[in-house]
């Protein structure tokens, strides 16, 4: 679902189908999502947004100069040209007109907010300074490098690189475009922080079994739907992925032992076969178990005690 809905918003945004996207995860299984967009016809083009996300689109010009203009209701929040090199960073919090001068060629990434605060105490108080041009060499490098990543032949080997990209762009962002917020954002169509407690306090403890999550939506009392948004809301990816990717981490853990068989951690963590524990382990961490665990493995010469 994550990667239909975040490749259709970059999708939707800029007017065409079928574009050349690709999705990883950050540590904490937030989705994230980068395409390249080439739009070579010439005449003024338009695209928008209308649904409402806590997460921004991150679009960086690796072609042409060319002239953006970013309409929010009846006022203008952008009208100006974009060097290259330069970076745009759109809130997808409220509703927005986007038109712009071709040829257009951009690299465009979907970040949910907590992504890119992932790991900063309050992450909840801060924003990027939105519908601005942002002269940042290093960000333009990092999103650079992306437009070549974008769509690659084996996607299994550069998962890693992409994903390291992704990061430091998200660093980038905060440490140098982020402001402070008077209030938490988007407040009320998140959890309340006694039921974020309840929803994660339950999946934690039930990380060794399927765990329903109409049933952690009951307990939270909400609609199975009014909870699933509400959660991505609050942790910035849905209630499954943050689930899976929890018990990847479990499993890491685990897999420091190397007494234990990977079938016996697929169990203890929740997986229903081993099958499918090295699916989702893949899908979260760019290897598979086997793959991880020899990579991960103590040096044997200083687990016997022998000299380097």
């Amino acid at each position: 679902m994550a990667k239909i809905t975040q490749r259709c918003r970059i999708e939707n945004v800029f007017g065409v189908r079928d574009m050349r996207s690709f999705l990883t995860y950050s540590r904490s299984g937030q989705p994230l999502t980068f395409a390249e967009v080439s739009l070579t016809f010439d005449g003024d083009v338009s695209g928008h947004s209308t649904s409402i996300d806590d997460a921004y689109l991150v679009v960086t010009n690796v072609g042409a100069p060319f002239r953006m203009c970013i309409d929010r209701g009846t006022q203008s929040a952008l009208d100006e040209f974009v060097p290259s090199g330069h970076t745009i960073a759109i809130d997808l919090a409220e509703p927005f007109d986007l038109s712009w001068s071709c040829p257009l060629n951009v690299v465009a990434v979907y970040l949910p907010r907590q992504a890119i605060f992932e790991g900063r105490k309050g992450w909840e108080m801060y924003s990027l300074k939105a519908d601005t041009v942002i002269d940042d060499d290093l960000l333009g490098a990092i999103m650079a490098c992306l437009r070549h990543a974008a769509g690659p032949t084996n996607p299994r080997e550069l998962e890693m690189f992409n994903r390291q990209l992704l990061t430091a762009a998200c660093s980038c962002l905060a440490r140098v475009h982020s402001v402070p917020m008077d209030e938490p954002r988007l407040l009320s169509s998140a959890l309340s922080d006694g039921q974020l407690r309840s929803a994660l306090g339950y999946i934690l403890e039930n990380l060794d079994v399927p765990v329903s999550m109409h049933k952690v939506a009951l307990l939270c009392g909400l609609p199975y739907r009014q909870f699933c948004r509400a959660f991505r809301a609050s942790m910035g990816t849905s209630p499954q992925d943050w689930a899976m990717a929890t018990r990847v981490e479990r499993a890491k853990r685990l897999m420091q032992d190397t007494s234990l068989r990977l079938s016996d951690i697929a169990l203890a963590v929740g997986f229903c076969d081993q099958s499918h524990f090295n699916r989702v382990f893949t899908r979260f961490s760019a290897c598979t178990p086997g793959e991880w665990r020899r990579n991960h493995e103590p040096d044997r010469s200083s687990r016997s005690g022998e000299p380097a």
